[in-house]
């Protein structure tokens, strides 16, 4: 037998780098899913399975019943949680496959991109490994682990991937031509009836990006009777960007005529749509929500290992979008327009996203910038891969370009790698637990005692705040659902008030046998000077929760106040 030489055996591990790169981070993402799943949530992701639950009860696709966020959740809800409600009791293990397919979905969509841009198979196992990593605590948190915003990056890298046919020579005899417009619509349509939010994290970058370009162009053209923006190639993708941003538009016009004609109950942030220029804690949020993407966080002593990583993300943020704007420059003469699209289009989204927080007034920025700036990574990951693939490979590792490209990867990698840590339990490396208003990571824990206690008890039915509230009905598979309360301390009376929030409304009039009221210790002391109390009894304390029994279920409705 013969014996390869090391430098073979050498060449053989870099040929499979990226496939073993890429396996490693499945597993990793495997176990750190199942993690999440079991000890980490919150009530707006346990809402989704209470949803699930309520539209198979129901046989309907939207309910009437239920009070939507800002958002329908009209897709991966009805699609992947609801038909495995109906395969399995288990919540839990509902929640941990359906956060697996959806990361599967996500996955499939960025090579669905990878192929329509002309990459290799090398490119799509790199990126997918840096798509897995948590690098931001808000990025693996709402996106990866509990999938709030999965569904709208899958939704544009396939958008993305369909633009792409427009970007070169199209010949619009061939029904594939047709076919891609068709899904293009669908998809744009679809997301639209969803939300907002498609046409601000795609549509809108798209297009400016798209225009931005032919601009560019045009400017490296010294022939000023022609223009880039009539090229069939910049007009075909001029044509496609508008066509997708009005079906996007007509979407988010027909959920409004839907909530409408089918009495939906749907959540309104008005303030976020009033034209209102922001201050400078809004800036100081912006700057925020954007670097931490890339790993900057907050509250690190700056020589920690946490602090060093967020310094880094510093240093990587503005290391991307300088690749993406000196692409946008080099576009003079490009002739490879995909390429030069994806490039630029990490720059345009966060231009867009920008200009928006700019504006418009946020009830609370520090919430709503870095939950929302959980979509730049993905596209930036599109950006840095491109960048690397374009350097020469003889380039010596000092020269500036690639030493900082190869810092980015490797603070991105080594971000990654800490909070994988964070999310797996360690308390190594204490950071905020972001991306929600909501902070306590440790719910879960600390409601298992007292979910316990109510089913052995035969509690069928409870009001709660809203943060405790579904993830009881979660804990519980659904045996105990919940009626969402307010506690707030009038001094007098009224302090428990109905919260229309996520929530199915039939389930104040519901029947049951045995209703009980669940607070935390915070808010017991405001719910003893209510009116209510007079109706109830303890049955249970601890150091996070207190429970009581409602005596009298007919009186203490008529103590809540709207």
């Amino acid at each position: 037998m013969k014996i390869k030489p090391s430098s073979l055996r050498r060449s053989s591990y870099v040929k499979y780098l990226p496939e073993l790169l890429f396996l490693i981070s499945v597993i990793i993402s495997i176990v750190t899913t199942h993690y999440m799943t079991g000890h980490f949530l919150d009530s707006d992701t346990s809402s989704e399975l209470v949803l699930s639950r309520h539209l198979l009860d129901t046989q309907t696709l939207l309910s009437p019943d239920w009070f939507y966020a800002t958002e329908l959740r009209f897709l991966h809800v009805q699609w992947i949680y609801a038909p495995l409600m109906l395969l399995l009791d288990d919540w839990q293990l509902v929640r941990y496959l359906g956060a697996l397919i959806m990361q599967a979905l996500y996955l499939a969509s960025f090579a669905c991109l990878v192929h329509a841009a002309g990459k290799s198979r090398k490119f799509f196992f790199y990126g997918a490994s840096l798509l897995l990593l948590p690098v931001s605590v808000t990025y693996g948190r709402v996106v990866l682990y509990h999938n709030h915003y999965m569904i709208n990056i899958t939704i544009s890298f396939l958008m993305l991937a369909l633009s792409l046919h427009f970007t070169g020579k199209v010949d619009w005899r061939r029904k594939k031509t047709w076919l891609y417009l068709l899904c293009l619509s669908v998809l744009s349509f679809s997301s639209g009836i969803n939300s907002i939010r498609q046409l601000m994290i795609t549509h809108v970058p798209l297009l400016l990006a798209a225009i931005v370009l032919c601009w560019v162009e045009d400017a490296g053209n010294d022939d000023r009777t022609t223009t880039a923006f009539l090229k069939p190639a910049n007009l075909n993708l001029l044509f496609c960007s508008v066509f997708s941003s009005v079906f996007s538009f007509l979407g988010l016009k027909a959920q409004g005529i839907l909530c409408s004609k089918l009495g939906i109950h749907i959540g309104s942030q008005a303030e976020n749509n009033i034209l209102s220029f922001a201050g400078f804690s809004d800036i100081e949020n912006i700057l925020y929500g954007f670097f931490h993407q890339f790993g900057y966080r907050i509250k690190s002593p700056m020589l920690s290992v946490s602090g060093i990583l967020s310094l880094g993300g510093l240093f990587t943020g503005c290391y991307l979008l300088f690749i993406s704007a000196k692409r946008l420059l080099k576009n003079k003469n490009s002739h490879d327009k995909s390429t030069a699209l994806l490039s630029v289009f990490f720059l345009s989204h966060v231009i867009v996203m920008i200009l928006v927080f700019l504006i418009t007034k946020s009830a609370d920025s520090s919430y709503f910038h870095p939950l929302y700036f959980a979509l730049s990574y993905p596209l930036a990951v599109f950006t840095l891969l491109i960048h690397l693939e374009e350097l020469p490979s003889a380039i010596h590792p000092l020269r500036a370009q690639k030493l900082f490209a190869t810092v980015a990867v490797g603070l991105l990698l080594l971000s990654g790698t800490v909070n994988i840590f964070y999310f797996l339990g360690s308390d190594r490396f204490p950071q905020v637990y972001e991306g929600l208003t909501f902070h306590d990571k440790n719910k879960h824990t600390n409601l298992v005692e007292v979910s316990n206690f109510l089913m052995e008890q035969g509690y069928d039915k409870g009001y709660a705040p809203h943060w405790e509230n579904n993830i009881i009905t979660e804990m519980t598979d659904g045996q105990i659902p919940m009626v969402i309360i307010d506690v707030e301390d009038h001094g007098t009376y009224g302090n428990l008030e109905y919260r229309d929030w996520l929530t199915s409304l039939w389930l104040r009039e519901a029947p049951c046998e045995k209703p009980f009221l669940l607070l935390s210790v915070y808010d017991v002391d405001a719910f003893l000077k209510s009116d209510s109390a007079a109706y109830c009894s303890p049955i249970f304390s601890a150091n996070y929760h207190s429970a009581y029994s409602i005596d009298n279920l007919e009186e203490f409705v008529k103590t809540l106040h709207y």
